[in-house]
């Protein structure tokens, strides 16, 4: 038996006033896959000029990490391991996408994207907006790793002057 039955059924529960408190997050669930329903699916409203981007963040995160690390084989190893998950994460969900479909639906291009609306559950944002929600920790984690690479830079030619005198 259904919730929305066992909700609707009279006098199974008691009164409205016993009742309503019991079943407020059902209907909010519901309310959300409703609207959820009205949304299009992301994977056809997102560019691969989008998908290229962020993949391109996360790619300069790794390079940094490979860069820094590319002497200390221990430290190497490691970023080989979560490259590899990495490319796992990314890679799995791109072949799933792929399988079992004749034709991919055609999503815009990144410009008519960018000058767009994008929809979402709580209404629709600009496409520029959408590309920063989307790209915002990626890149901020790797312009923050830049920022640990030059300061580790930094140190180290500084502790090579103090041994070279």
């Amino acid at each position: 038996m259904s919730m929305r039955k066992i909700a609707n059924a009279p006098g199974a529960l008691g009164t409205a006033e016993d009742v309503a408190p019991q079943f407020r997050v059902y209907r909010s669930i519901e309310q959300a896959l409703e609207r959820g329903a009205a949304v299009p699916k992301v994977a056809d409203q997102l560019p691969n000029g989008l998908y290229a981007i962020f993949l391109a963040c996360w790619a300069v995160l790794v390079g940094v990490f490979v860069t820094v690390f590319t002497g200390n084989p221990e430290a190497f190893f490691n970023v080989g391991i979560a490259f590899f998950t990495g490319v796992m994460f990314f890679g799995l969900p791109l072949v799933m996408s792929r399988v079992g479909k004749n034709a991919r639906p055609t999503a815009p291009g990144l410009v008519d994207f960018l000058r767009g609306e994008f929809a979402t559950l709580t209404g629709p944002i600009s496409g520029f907006e959408a590309l920063i929600q989307v790209i915002l920790v990626p890149a901020c984690l790797s312009l923050g790793a830049i920022a640990i690479a030059y300061i580790i830079h930094e140190d180290y030619l500084e502790v090579l002057a103090r041994v070279a005198h």
